[in-house]
């Protein structure tokens, strides 16, 4: 392995991992993406890739050594291969297109190729995450956080192939995306107006230890119930409560439902409980929370379990899912959304468990970390109604706050504002929590909607519909925050970037990976005829 592109990989690795939200600086994703194109200039092969992919993927997924010291490395295991992928398609195409625009297209092909890897995607520490702190932030109304990280990549690639005097083909694909930028920023005005929704977000505050079973499950209501009551005593006409992901502390059920409700339990045998008794449970604690506010509705993040015959064999548990649930003032169910997006190894296996050795892996997964990987994916997803106002509204539970795509269908189906839930008391590091932030900062922008965040730990807060954060509670601190959530009115017009703009990546990926595949015989035949070679027409 030569030593030169590999001090330059893994130089790039360093610098990509700075550049994320909570580091640096975003920034230095440009001296990372120069290095990183570079070291295949100087010869680095599939080694130097696979070793700059595992320090990048370790030190990106360094927040997960809360939940297990070597779960970085699992992860970094699990996404370096996509680096030497990336190698494998530069390598291919330098021997069709020029050097810089290769690897340029190498790195665009695999960003996109592993948001569809089967583990659910990684969308996370993209080219373009960090840019949400910077300048380029109102340039995701036409593309997205996504075709503003190829923007940035196209400008690296286009000075170093001026500097490399590869000539017009190198500035042509970055002036390309430029004009096209500038030229649908002209049609992005967004009329003002739509209704309002007041909100009181909650943010308890709760440790993983006190979450999952230092506190009785009483109390975890109570700290709940407390804030919110003092809440709605100076705010009483507050239209919706918001509690972040899983703080509904019981097991979350129909009420129409029967059967009995068994889930597993580390270190102790599973759980029983009939779906009746939680049933009448959760009616009678949200009626009494909710007592005096006829108007007030709840909206709580919940493990939803479905019941199963009280004669099912003990190996069977209830299917469940990731939910939001809102109640009414009488603690009805009144509307649901299911998480789609699913934790690889929290929630669920690759291939959705169908391999071999499936179970055995995730019961050792539970054993290590009290998380089971069988979450089922419900068939229904926002946006929610919210009964007597006006409202719909988009939800979002945890990572899916990376998703794009996730925020962009609810928004077609037309949501007016978005509500993300998540608890990122599983992550000691505030890095993370800024990678949150910056990444909602980008759905907002991408749906031209509001976006109102309502975590456990923090940060809770509210960005507008240009990216900019309007109003928010400081971490690692209880609270509630009560915020007016503008909604767009019904109809308004999207941006460009959730009517066609998404489309930008996917085509540039396919391009590059249609030229890396295609044989160098007919790629040579086919410049050769451009050309007018007169040996060639004459065959």
């Amino acid at each position: 392995m030569s030593r030169l592109p590999l001090f330059l990989v893994l130089c790039a690795a360093l610098l990509r991992a700075l550049a994320l939200p909570g580091w640096l600086g975003w920034a230095l994703i440009l001296p990372a993406l120069a290095l990183r194109l570079e070291g295949w200039n100087r010869g680095g092969g599939w080694r130097t890739d696979l070793a700059g992919g595992f320090f990048f993927w370790a030190l990106a997924f360094s927040f997960l050594g809360h939940v297990h010291p070597v779960m970085p490395i699992g992860a970094a295991l699990v996404m370096c291969p996509f680096w030497v992928l990336e190698g494998w398609v530069a390598r291919r195409l330098r021997s069709r297109i020029a050097a810089s625009l290769a690897g340029v297209l190498a790195i665009a092909a695999m960003e996109w190729v592993r948001t569809l890897f089967p583990m659910g995607g990684i969308p996370g520490a993209s080219l373009g995450l960090g840019a949400a702190d910077g300048f380029l932030l109102p340039l995701g109304v036409v593309s997205g956080e996504a075709g503003v990280g190829l923007l940035i990549l196209f400008g690296v690639g286009a000075c170093l192939g001026w500097a490399r005097k590869e000539g017009k083909f190198a500035l042509l694909p970055f002036g390309a995306l430029l004009l096209l930028h500038m030229a649908s920023l002209s049609f992005t005005h967004l009329p003002q107006g739509g209704p309002s929704l007041s909100c009181l977000a909650v943010q308890a505050n709760l440790t993983l230890e006190e979450k999952h079973g230092a506190l009785p499950t009483s109390e975890v209501f109570a700290r709940h119930a407390a804030l919110t009551e003092e809440g709605l005593a100076q705010h009483p006409d507050t239209q919706l409560v918001i509690w972040a992901e899983t703080m509904w502390p019981w097991p979350g059920v129909e009420p129409w439902d029967s059967g009995i409700m068994r889930r597993p339990w580390p270190g102790r045998p599973p759980e029983e409980l009939p779906i009746q008794t939680l049933a009448r449970l959760q009616i009678a604690q949200v009626a009494a929370l909710l007592e005096g506010h006829p108007s007030t509705r709840l909206l709580a993040g919940a493990h939803f379990y479905r019941g199963i015959p009280e004669s099912s064999p003990p190996e069977i548990m209830s299917p469940r899912t990731s939910e939001v649930m809102l109640f009414d003032a009488g603690g009805l169910l009144v509307d649901r959304s299911g998480k789609q997006e699913l934790v690889p190894f929290g929630e669920s296996l690759p291939f959705g468990g169908a391999f071999p050795g499936a179970r055995s892996l995730a019961m050792r997964v539970f054993a290590a970390t009290g998380l089971l990987p069988d979450f089922d994916r419900p068939p229904y997803a926002g946006p929610l109604t919210t009964g007597r106002s006006p409202h719909l509204l988009g939800v979002a539970v945890c990572w899916e706050n990376m998703f794009a795509e996730v925020f962009r269908r609810q928004a077609l189906d037309g949501a007016q504002a978005f509500i993300v839930q998540s608890n990122e008391a599983w992550y000691a590091t505030g890095a993370e929590m800024d990678q949150m932030v910056a990444s909602t900062r980008w759905r907002a922008v991408e749906t031209g909607r509001p976006v109102l965040r309502v975590t456990n730990t923090g940060v809770t807060l509210l960005v507008g519909r240009n990216g900019s954060i309007r109003d928010f509670l400081p971490r690692g601190e209880s609270g509630v925050l009560f915020t007016n959530l503008p909604c767009r009115p019904l109809g308004a017009p999207l941006p460009p970037f959730a009517i066609w703009g998404w489309l930008l990546s996917p085509a540039i990926a396919l391009l590059a990976l249609i030229l890396s595949l295609t044989p160098f015989q007919v790629m040579a035949r086919f410049s050769l005829q451009r050309e007018g070679n007169p040996t060639v027409r004459a065959s």
